[in-house]
């Protein structure tokens, strides 16, 4: 049991650090290339912070166990807001701008409502993972051209990014993305070695601690964002990350594996609806802050606060109660 604990500690460590200094490197690359925090969060954060979920399903996937990788994206998906959006909400409101709103959330939802549509029939084919893929490049290729095209430098915020060169940028965004991946590993390595240690079935190792672990990267971001100001960031780095989970992590599920892989029927019933629930949830709060903000709804204003967070949170503490429940 040393073994596995040392390796959780490390997790934690690496992830701390790897968090610091990705987001430094992102705020001050969003600065130098005069974009938006936003943007930087929709891609090149959220994109990292996903490639442990993707890696996992990758390999899943290759493996036959498609059903592991579908179940690690959705389980990552309602991790990402009721976890990390929950817990990043009780350290510091989060900053909901109108146009993230109607804009890259429909998107997000749309993405969510389209995987379900595709795998409605039970199975995931490689027409219906190359749809997936191809969704993603098109999100992908509008983002940017889309935040490239306003130009929304930012001029505040935390992090350091203000004196932070190019160069040195993205060398902050390797290391982090590298830390992330390291840690992400180390600690849901650690945290199975200890579930099994203790008697704890395959399925709920999966359902919690596989969704959970490759989950942490964005938890780490996140936070680390909240606390340095960068709320865009944040906010960014769930939306994308939700998006790239269903069209980028099932979508290679479905090109490597078996064609057609059959989906678990619990995967479509139960936790697709519990991520539909989360998505629009987050909606309704974004929403209500967008409705009774002092500002107006064309500028920002703080949506996602300490009482939603506190909402979703405990909504996720539910959803994985029941997992356990009706697991054992």
């Amino acid at each position: 049991m040393l073994l596995p604990a040392l390796a959780i500690a490390a997790g934690f460590a690496a992830l701390f650090v790897g968090a610091d200094r990705l987001v430094a490197g992102a705020s001050g690359l969003a600065r130098n290339l005069r974009v938006s925090s936003l943007l930087i969060g929709l891609t090149i954060v959220s994109i990292g912070t996903s490639m442990p979920e993707f890696f996992v399903s990758s390999v899943a996937a290759l493996r036959g166990e498609s059903n592991l990788a579908v179940g690690n994206a959705i389980g990552s998906n309602i991790a990402n807001i009721g976890m990390v959006l929950g817990a990043t909400a009780l350290v510091r409101a989060l900053t909901v701008q109108a146009k993230l709103l109607w804009r890259e959330m429909t998107v997000m939802l749309g993405a969510l409502l389209f995987t379900w549509w595709l795998l409605f029939d039970g199975a995931l084919s490689t027409v219906d993972g190359a749809l997936l893929l191809l969704g993603l490049l098109a999100f992908t290729v509008w983002t940017v051209r889309t935040g490239m095209r306003e130009g929304e430098g930012d001029g505040d915020g935390g992090g350091g990014g203000a004196t932070c060169t190019t160069p040195r940028a993205l060398l902050f965004i390797l290391i982090g993305l590298a830390l992330l991946s390291i840690g992400s590993e180390s600690l849901v390595w650690g945290a199975v070695m200890v579930a099994r240690h203790f008697g704890t079935s395959e399925l709920i190792i999966g359902l919690t601690v596989i969704a959970i672990g490759t989950s942490l990267p964005e938890a780490a971001a996140c936070i680390a964002g909240a606390v340095k100001g960068e709320g865009d960031i944040a906010m960014g780095n769930i939306i994308g990350s939700n998006i790239f989970n269903m069209f980028g992590v099932i979508g290679i599920t479905g090109v490597l594996g078996a064609s057609p892989a059959a989906v678990d029927s619990a995967a479509l019933a139960r936790d697709m609806p519990v991520m539909v629930a989360m998505t629009l949830a987050m909606f309704f709060f974004a929403i209500l802050g967008l409705r009774t903000s002092r500002v107006g709804a064309a500028t920002a204003t703080r949506g996602i606060g300490a009482g939603a967070g506190g909402v979703l949170l405990g909504a996720y503490v539910c959803y994985l109660a029941f997992l356990v429940y009706t697991a054992v």
